[in-house]
């Protein structure tokens, strides 16, 4: 049977009969899902956005007009599973096949969509709100506590694991398949792995390759019957979707006052640069209550709530415009953000150099990937969250595993995990952005992924490809300066870095906005408030919250730790959890069954036999 695993105010519910199995789904937007396949007497249910198939070579787009759940059918009756791994966007497929009581889990090649389960006996529960199977009767409510310490302390939590006992995430670029007539028996297959192919092309051949498959992104995801509006930085990530996507309105973000050189003034220039409408969106102390409980009510376990910040200003985009496109993830895939950096110390502090560092065994991994467990952590009750990265790392029989997704070896592990899994990068910006609008982001494509992997290690980090590309497109827009660095884009990467360690050492001395946000008024109150639930929670020490706290306001930097406890405290999740009684000291062991039986999670729904 299959069960919708709802949250709150959902679409229309449709039912689907067929060899003694019922298929109940939700949908939050206006498209009819699940969709029937009587050519494969199958059911499907997509949640995502696919823009087109991509297969031997040929491209086929998605025709305007026609829905993705339609889109994804029609391939799927023509080519069976096949098709489901040939396509191009940010989604994640159910397919119910009715005859042979079996039921098949897609994911994207990074697992964008991040598809949550529970498997119990006869039945699998499945949504992509994590926070909906905590409130299912069938789901133990409790914190697994070494996702807790890992949560706190990275940001995230790795792989297929997550915050909740009991409740794991599908791999990335698998077909997960559950016998319904098996005791739920669960397996995945992976249909893709990012394999490095170094290209020996000349820079300024491989921009030409880059800028190709850009426009071919674009075009994909650029629909003119759409108003767009394009989330504006002050670097070069979206100024290239500036030179190139033509969109009806920019937007901004700022948290204060405004100087010439801050990232809303130079998302300002850009704008008047391509004469297009700016808004810049105020983000001040007044919106802390907003971001708070935005991030409560869609909080996954993925980053703080102080970057739900399109949540919190959702209405006055709502009203612009009907689709946003966004420039995130340029930098992870083409600019080396994601390699470990080298890092030399100074009289004057450590100092980061623009070379990279390898991390090719157990050791100079960890080294490279731990961060401190927070202070109010009592490590005697649950493990640090070094000894929670150490625990999920084990060797196979191929390679190494991580938090339950598979590696070649400890090499390619350190190269591509910060992004394969895409939920290992811990930033919460997609995931609010989605809900407010769809939202395109056309550097998640599969073209330009793979073309990430014909990019030189070196390269990576020596040259930077969108820079570079907008230099070529936009010569008055690569003119106009970084707000990090304050050169502009046309200049060479080097002096890009020696500008931002200027910046960094003569510039602002403030720990930055969030910093400044946890200074404010409310964050006393918030914790006293919450003073049942932290002492609730496995191995958390309130008074060393507290005393965080002070130290905080006083002038100390623990904007990292004490983030992470605020979006834990703002999730619902969390009241559900102490509310059941279910704090556990207990520390479960990360490779006992208890932490998945395979890879599954779902669009919010439940199958038993």
């Amino acid at each position: 049977m299959a069960e919708w695993v709802g949250r709150g105010d959902v679409g229309e519910a449709g039912r689907h009969d067929g060899a003694g199995l019922t298929c109940l789904a939700a949908t939050h937007r206006q498209t009819p899902q699940p969709v029937r396949v009587p050519e494969r007497d199958a059911t499907l249910l997509v949640s995502g956005t696919v823009y087109s198939r991509l297969g031997d070579g040929s491209r086929r787009r998605r025709p305007a007009g026609v829905s993705t759940p339609e889109f994804c059918a029609r391939e799927y009756a023509a080519d069976g599973l096949e098709a489901l791994t040939e396509l191009n966007g940010e989604f994640v497929a159910v397919v119910l096949e009715h005859a042979d009581r079996r039921l098949r889990l897609v994911t994207d090649l990074l697992g964008s969509r991040p598809l949550y389960y529970h498997s119990s006996g006869d039945r699998l529960l499945f949504s992509t709100a994590v926070q909906s199977l905590v409130d299912h009767p069938g789901v133990p409510a409790a914190f697994d506590p070494s996702g807790l310490v890992e949560y706190l302390a990275h940001k995230r939590v790795r792989g297929t694991q997550t915050l909740y006992e009991g409740i794991a995430q599908l791999p990335p670029a698998s077909i997960t398949t559950v016998e319904l007539g098996d005791e739920g028996s669960i397996a995945h297959d992976r249909y893709w792995y990012p394999t490095p192919q170094p290209t020996s092309l000349s820079a300024d051949r491989f921009v030409d390759r880059f800028l190709e498959r850009f426009a071919a992104a674009v075009d994909d995801r650029v629909r003119s019957e759409r108003t767009h509006g394009l989330l504006l930085s002050g670097g070069s990530d979206s100024r290239l979707l500036a030179a190139t996507v033509d969109p009806d309105r920019t937007y901004g973000f700022t948290t204060g006052s405004t100087t010439s050189g801050d990232e809303s003034s130079i998302a300002a220039r850009v704008a008047r640069s391509i004469d297009v409408p700016f808004t810049r969106l105020e983000l001040d102390p007044d919106r802390t209550p907003a971001l708070l409980e935005a991030y409560g009510r869609h909080g996954n376990g993925i980053g703080w709530f102080n970057e739900a910040r399109t949540l919190a200003v959702a209405d006055e985009i709502r009203g612009d415009v009907d689709t946003l496109v966004s420039g995130l993830y340029a930098d992870v895939f083409f600019k080396g953000w994601t390699l470990p950096d080298r890092r030399l110390s100074t009289p004057l502090g450590d100092i980061t150099l623009p070379v990279g560092r390898a991390a090719e065994n157990r050791r100079q991994f960890l080294e490279t990937r731990s961060k401190a467990t927070p202070a109010y952590v009592d490590t005697d009750a649950v493990p640090s969250a070094r000894r929670v990265l150490e625990r999920s790392l084990t060797d196979t029989t191929e390679g190494v595993r991580d938090h339950g997704v598979d590696y070649p070896s400890m090499a390619e592990l350190g190269r591509v995990d910060f992004w394969y899994p895409l939920t290992n990068e811990s930033s919460f910006d997609r995931y609010a952005d989605v809900q407010v609008l769809p939202t395109v982001y056309p550097f998640l494509d599969r073209r330009l992924i793979e073309l990430s992997l014909e990019l030189p290690r070196s390269d990576a980090m020596r040259r930077n490809v969108v820079n570079r590309a907008v230099s070529r497109l936009a010569p008055d827009l690569a003119a106009i300066s970084h707000n990090e660095s304050g050169v502009s884009l046309s200049r060479p990467r080097a002096l890009h870095w020696l500008g931002q360690l200027y910046r960094e050492r003569v510039g602002d001395s403030s720990d930055g906005t969030n910093a400044a946000a946890l200074r404010e008024d409310w964050l006393p109150t918030f914790v006293r408030e919450h003073e049942a639930t932290i002492r609730a929670l496995p191995g958390i020490e309130y008074e060393e919250v507290c005393r965080l706290c002070r130290e905080h306001r006083r002038g100390a930097n623990h904007t990292g730790s004490i983030s992470g406890l605020v979006s834990v405290l703002a999730m619902p999740a969390t009241g559900t959890i102490v509310d059941a009684g279910s704090g556990t000291d207990a520390v479960p062991d990360r490779n006992s069954s208890r932490s998945g039986n395979a890879p599954s999670t779902g669009t919010g729904t439940g199958f038993r036999t």
